[in-house]
């Protein structure tokens, strides 16, 4: 009864999934094509990068007690330099000169012309 079940169901997805297609443009087939194979194209570079994580994770994290060592097996220095002692000040500038005196203001009978007006 339950074979019968999944294989009602599969026939189902399958008749909709033609009746579908044939009332699709052209277009809008590509699309669905375009996106198929792109979902199936990222599948092995997703399978690659679970099999570096799952490596990764199985290695044995660092003992907390034990020192942790270098390159070359030596234990690591941390060199940690005193404070620079304090700069000197910039000497005070002197102030900027003002800027000019404004000019004169334009003169107030400016005249317009209005092209296509009678004149």
């Amino acid at each position: 009864m339950e074979n019968m079940l999944k294989l009602g169901m599969v026939g189902f997805a399958i008749s909709v999934g033609v009746v579908v297609a044939y009332r699709m443009s052209t277009e809008a087939m590509a699309v669905v094509v375009g996106v198929l194979f792109g979902v199936l194209a990222s599948i092995p570079g997703s399978l690659l990068v679970l099999a570096v994580l799952r490596r990764q994770a199985g290695a044995q994290p660092p003992d907390p007690g034990q020192p942790q060592s270098g390159r070359n097996g030596y234990p690591q220095v941390v060199v940690i330099q005193p404070g620079a002692p304090s700069q000197p000040q910039w000497p005070q500038l002197p102030a900027w000169p003002a800027y000019p005196p404004v000019m004169e203001a334009a003169p107030q009978g400016r005249s317009y012309t209005i092209i296509g007006d009678e004149d």
